[in-house]
């Protein structure tokens, strides 16, 4: 993806994460999002057990992504798609879930309570993807 806004290489290694499996995870959703999302993505951050050294067996990987603009349904499909593959909702294992949430940066910026998103993804909600839903009742706080 080349260079962030900021002047960091969005192709660095990803630091603070020790677990080799967790590490691939990351790659991919950030192949994924660079994919879908292109040139729009601002930033992606890590955040969580992850970044906070408290990554168990069980935790989850929490990602989130500042986007330019607002995902199309055909690209919300597309993430969820490829996130039930990527995303493993029954840990332990080689997999872990993942938490992809995507902000629209003119969303929460200046700073709203409560923040909105565009896109959220967790393994609470797999079923839900599973049945081609992609506005969970469950995600509360989305804006479309």
């Amino acid at each position: 993806m080349g260079m962030a806004e900021d002047g960091t290489n969005k192709d660095a290694p990803i630091k603070g994460v020790r677990h080799p499996g967790a590490e691939q995870q990351i790659t991919e959703v950030l192949a994924l999002v660079r994919e879908v999302l292109g040139p729009d993505v601002l930033g992606a951050y890590l955040h969580g057990a992850a970044v906070l050294g408290g990554l168990r067996p069980r935790s989850d990987i929490d990602i989130l992504v500042v986007s330019r603009r607002p995902t199309t349904h055909e690209e919300k499909r597309r993430l969820v798609e490829r996130l039930l593959v990527i995303s493993r909702a029954n840990p332990p294992g080689p997999r872990r879930p993942v938490e992809l949430t995507i902000v629209v940066q003119s969303h929460v910026r200046p700073w709203r309570y409560p923040p909105s998103f565009d896109f959220q993804y967790g393994d609470w909600l797999r079923r839900e993807f599973e049945k081609r839903v992609l506005y969970p009742a469950n995600s509360l706080r989305h804006r479309p």
